[in-house]
């Protein structure tokens, strides 16, 4: 990793960068909320609409037979509406995934851009911490491995232990 000069303006592009991944990740959320609100206005607008006709029906029933027949329409009507928000349920959950994680994905590499410029232009970042790597490994570009720069699996583990291991104090 090659060394630059850190400015005073490089913690505020490190704060700035991390509020707008914050604010992208929130913005990506909302965006799904919404398309749920709308799904379930819709399913409550025409739940509204067949519980008006199934009203409309029972004002206008003119004796006991016809009064008699109207539980069998209404169930066919609500079966077809339950069988509709079901659909759309599984088209909104698949949509807001899909929407999701790209713009996970996308929050996260201008992030890192962000990061890197804001670090130097000649500074190479180190990878993710291993807890990053595990949140983000989906959504990012696959990274080359420790293998890849040379480094065996076994030194790499070792290292990374040596890192995140505090040492012991014994108790006397």
């Amino acid at each position: 990793m090659t060394t630059t000069s850190l400015t005073l303006n490089t913690p505020f592009a490190l704060m700035k960068a991390s509020f707008e991944l914050m604010l992208r990740i929130n913005g990506t959320v909302l965006e799904g909320q919404r398309r749920w609100l709308e799904a379930s206005a819709r399913c409550a607008d025409e739940s509204i609409a067949i519980t008006e006709t199934d009203t409309d029906e029972v004002a206008h029933a003119d004796g006991w037979p016809r009064l008699r027949e109207l539980p069998m329409t209404f169930g066919g009507q609500w079966l077809e509406a339950s069988t509709a928000y079901l659909q759309r349920a599984i088209e909104t959950a698949t949509t807001n995934h899909a929407n999701f994680l790209a713009g996970l994905q996308s929050a996260a590499m201008v992030w890192r851009n962000e990061c890197a410029q804001a670090l130097g232009a000649g500074t190479t970042l180190a990878p993710l911490s291993t807890s990053l790597n595990a949140v983000f490994a989906p959504i990012l570009p696959s990274q080359p491995t420790n293998e890849e720069h040379g480094a065996s699996t076994a030194e790499a583990t070792a290292a990374s232990a040596s890192r995140h291991t505090k040492p012991r104090v014994r108790r006397t």
